[in-house]
């Protein structure tokens, strides 16, 4: 039985696979999808305590599917990832109450360190 069950939202193929056999090699179960209106159709059931989520996306905004993932799912820990850094956009998804924000490639180390205190209840926040 998993511990934890984390869906993976990334437009890229091997990186959901490299991150979907990181994680179930941790024990976690997981559930790897397309951005989009995919990740709102496995939030409906309810059974994710994490979300790994991509938030560069050329067809569909990433701040506006954030904000969609928020209404769905308000108390959900998310753990943004992103292929650059941009402070404007880390900004904006900080609005949305977070748990982490990382620049690819991940580190796998930094990956499950934050998983776990996201999953502790540990949120970034901007005033």
């Amino acid at each position: 039985m998993y511990r934890t069950n984390i869906l993976i939202a990334d437009t890229d193929a091997s990186v959901r696979l490299s991150l979907t056999h990181l994680l179930e090699f941790c024990g976690y179960g997981v559930q790897a999808v397309r951005p989009g209106r995919d990740v709102l159709a496995c939030l409906a059931h309810g059974r994710f305590q994490l979300l790994l989520l991509e938030i560069d996306l050329p067809a569909y905004n990433g701040l506006l599917l954030l904000d969609a993932i928020r209404h769905a799912a308000p108390a959900l820990p998310i753990i943004i990832l992103t292929s650059c850094h941009d402070s404007h956009t880390a900004v904006s998804a900080c609005q949305f109450t977070i748990s982490s924000y990382l620049v690819k490639p991940i580190n796998p180390a930094k990956l499950l360190q934050q998983i776990e205190q996201a999953l502790a209840g540990d949120t970034l926040r901007f005033p």
